[in-house]
């Protein structure tokens, strides 16, 4: 738990006094990201945060205009990173108008953070190759970002095609949380001083697919990356274990946001033509490009 001194003034500089005041607080996801690893990822892609509002302060300052503020998210919160704790201050006027305020301060939900980088995912690439070692680096860092020696559980997860185009219905964690689906890797390391570390992992050519790396550390941050593990020859259409058909999509980016386009790549012969269908949860439209 945290401790503030809020002090109310007016717009004239002078001291407010003996007003009825309220703060509430939300908490919001943002992206953590460290200066010196900018190439590693640190949020987690299998937790889904939400915030409800908290009242945090409802009483009165005092007659020099002070009032001490409590902040006491909880242990836990299950964030996939670094969050915003957005403040809302609202006073009671004298002659009955509210003034508001609102302050953004960032807030560590844990004191050590892990990050991944996998070298092999290169530029803009989502894909590694089967019957190879892949390497994935492994940073643990305080909340400032300073390296810290932490021990980690690694564990790499295979996605069924099924999961992959029907996650409407299955999130990402209750997937991996199922007893069904077992990691194909599962091993604890130890960084070194630096707060460095790394491990392989080798995916055999039957086994091809899309897979989730990932890592938690033992103060309980996670990090991890979603990735297609493919032949590194020939590497078009297969019929896999499933039934189905799969082609091998790379996009510029993992994520977009409404109105932005989407550059993708996939292996195809010369002046062939794309049948394209766009969904959004239950509702499909089909595109027709060559």
């Amino acid at each position: 738990m945290s401790t503030g001194t809020l002090n109310v003034k007016w717009l004239n500089g002078s001291q407010a006094k003996n007003l009825k005041t309220s703060v509430d607080y939300i908490l919001k996801h943002t992206k953590t990201e460290f200066e010196k690893y900018s190439q590693f990822i640190f949020d987690d892609p299998v937790s889904e945060f939400y915030s409800e509002t908290v009242n945090t302060f409802d009483n009165t300052i005092d007659e020099n205009g002070n009032a001490t503020v409590k902040f006491d998210p909880g242990d836990e919160l299950k964030a996939p990173g670094m969050l915003n704790a957005i403040f809302t201050t609202r006073v009671m006027e004298t002659g009955g108008d509210e003034s508001i305020i609102q302050t953004t301060c960032k807030y560590a939900p844990y004191p050590v953070f892990v990050g991944i980088n996998l070298p092999g995912l290169t530029g803009k690439s989502r894909m590694l190759f089967t019957d190879a070692d892949n390497e994935v680096k492994i940073v643990t860092v305080d909340e400032k970002g300073k390296p810290v020696r932490a021990e980690v559980e690694v564990s790499v997860y295979k996605l069924s095609y099924r999961w992959w185009w029907e996650s409407d219905d299955e999130n990402l964690a209750y997937y991996i949380s199922n007893r069904s689906h077992k990691p194909v890797l599962e091993k604890k390391i130890m960084t070194g001083p630096g707060g460095e570390g790394s491990f392989t992992f080798n995916i055999g050519k039957r086994d091809w697919g899309r897979y989730l790396v990932r890592a938690t550390s033992s103060e309980g941050h996670s990090t991890g990356k979603m990735l297609l593990v493919d032949w590194p020859w020939d590497y078009g259409m297969k019929g896999n274990a499933e039934g189905a058909t799969l082609l091998a999509i790379n996009t510029d980016k993992e994520k977009y946001a409404p109105g932005e386009e989407i550059s993708l790549s996939f292996p195809s012969m010369e002046n062939a033509r794309a049948i394209i269908t766009k969904s959004n949860n239950h509702h499909r439209k089909l595109n027709r490009d060559s």
